[in-house]
């Protein structure tokens, strides 16, 4: 499935291209399709990786690494790494994950170049457990994979972010961010997304040096959400507490509207034909659908604020 999405992305935004697919970094790569597609699209391409191990309750790797000198797989957490810690900050002394800390390693991604492709798709494992288990561990990492992918993509280079909720504040402010320093694509993929809130950035042509002070804020938020807070383990922060709404809005809405209107069309479509049953059923058009149950109060309602404030600021 994941190899046919990367198809799917690579047809619609180039994002796999030969130029690209000569180095990959892909966080958080198993069960390995993303990293098998670029690999298809160039044998020679250098393929450098972190997974969860399985121990911790990561997915297991399918990708063939065995005899292939251009493929490096780091197993660890990447959300426990002295990398992200701002200028001059360091581990607290009492915190319960210090240890995890000391003895989690990056390597070899430190000796390694910039990257031309960054798949940053990784999600909140269930089984996954450490020290401190926080409310915000997806946000934490978010961030992880931000940081890292910011910090090692190439000038010029392209970055793949799985996001969900197009017309919820939190991705709109990301999508805000990346437009600064990338021409950006919004891709959903028919196979699997149709019927979610979830797609995928596709940030293409990003130049790291202008996305260097977001890194910045952003090592300081994985660093609250890490060790703020009253009793020094982590609190929720909101990376986006300095944006003004209106102003994302006018700067950024139109073009909003006119990236999402594509990825809810599908939604609604999908969910038109929807089994709310959680059965299989089939549509109108003769195709499969698999049952499960998707918030469609959500769908569009973004989108609709965006249209009113687009016509109202044209007034």
């Amino acid at each position: 499935m994941m190899i046919k999405i990367a198809a799917q992305i690579n047809d619609a935004t180039h994002a796999f291209s030969q130029e690209n697919c000569q180095s990959v970094l892909d966080l958080c790569i198993a069960p390995g399709g993303f990293a098998d597609y670029a690999l298809r699209q160039n044998f020679r391409c250098v393929v450098d990786g972190t997974s969860l191990p399985t121990s911790q309750g990561g997915h297991q790797m399918l990708l063939r690494t065995q005899g292939r000198s251009n493929v490096a797989i780091t197993y660890t957490d990447i959300t426990m790494h002295t990398v992200f810690l701002p200028a001059g900050a360091s581990i607290p002394a009492d915190s319960p994950d210090r240890d995890e800390f000391s003895k989690n390693s990056l390597r070899p991604l430190p000796k390694l170049w910039s990257y031309g492709l960054v798949i940053c798709d990784g999600n909140r494992l269930r089984g996954h457990e450490h020290g401190m288990l926080r409310k915000w561990e997806p946000l934490r990492l978010t961030l992880s994979q931000l940081i890292l992918g910011l910090t090692h993509v190439r000038p010029g280079g392209s970055m793949i972010v799985l996001l969900h909720g197009a017309d919820h504040w939190d991705t709109v402010a990301m999508l805000y961010q990346f437009n600064k320093f990338s021409d950006i694509n919004l891709f959903k993929p028919k196979a699997a997304h149709r019927n979610r809130s979830s797609f995928y950035l596709v940030a293409n042509n990003i130049k790291p040096e202008l996305a260097a002070p977001w890194v910045d804020h952003l090592k300081d938020c994985w660093y609250r959400a890490t060790f703020g807070g009253e009793a020094g383990l982590g609190e929720h922060v909101d990376i986006d507490a300095d944006l003004d709404v209106d102003v994302v809005l006018k700067e950024f809405g139109e073009k909003l509207i006119d990236m999402g209107t594509e990825l809810w069309r599908i939604q609604k479509e999908a969910l038109e034909t929807w089994d709310w049953s959680g059965n299989l059923t089939w549509s109108n058009s003769g195709g499969a659908k698999e049952g499960g149950f998707v918030n469609k109060n959500r769908l569009g309602g973004g989108m609709a604020d965006l249209a009113v404030r687009r016509n109202a600021a044209a007034v």
